[in-house]
């Protein structure tokens, strides 16, 4: 079972990207090399780089018998880690909020439905239900403000409020009710849990 965001994000940032961060340092490195850097379990480096050999971001050349196998970086795609699974294929998981956080930003005030429009693309549709759920919960966490309140089957204006764009990474609603922000390295609103107590 996968720990709570926060748990697994030290400093706001998942294994996968303190991994491809190293890989950018250094370049070409071994297991043990990034094991060492970022304190992660050898299974999931081995998972990772099995995936981004398959992507074509990382080659490994022949080694000496006995001898540690090393990588290279071979294609640098920018800052933020390559979304992979094992086989190397692209793993949308999250994209769906990246794309409403982005879009909150850009057209400024929005129902639900028209975030789940102007958010989706062909490759990453986000419905009507998963933005109202998103926008339920950032309007909880005080991300948003209400600009005119949701009547029976209308739905609510929401406007992100400028102070609480906190960076680029979307804040994510955990399963136990709470509210994790990748860019603060924290949790910013909990269930039943005062602000105060954060």
């Amino acid at each position: 079972m996968r720990k709570p965001v926060h748990l697994e994000r030290p400093g706001g940032k998942g294994p996968r990207q303190r991994l491809w961060e190293q890989m950018r340092k250094l370049r070409e490195f071994t297991m043990d090399d990034l094991s060492f850097k970022t304190n992660i379990d050898g299974e999931s480096i081995r998972k990772y780089i099995q995936g981004l050999v398959k992507a074509g971001y990382l080659e490994k050349p022949p080694v000496e018998r006995f001898a540690p196998s090393t990588y290279l970086l071979v294609r640098d795609n920018g800052v933020e880690a390559p979304r992979v699974d094992r086989t190397g294929r692209a793993v949308n998981t999250g994209l769906h909020r990246e794309q409403m956080w982005r879009t909150m930003r850009i057209i400024r005030d929005f129902t639900a439905s028209e975030l789940a429009t102007q958010a989706s693309t062909e490759q990453v549709p986000v419905s009507l239900i998963t933005a109202r759920k998103y926008l339920h919960a950032l309007a909880l966490a005080g991300y948003l403000r209400e600009i005119t309140p949701a009547h029976g089957p209308a739905a609510g204006r929401y406007a992100l409020t400028p102070s609480r764009y906190t960076g680029p990474r979307p804040p994510i609603v955990q399963r136990t009710q709470a509210v994790y922000d990748p860019n603060e390295g924290r949790v910013v609103w909990q269930e039943g849990v005062n602000e105060d107590d954060l």
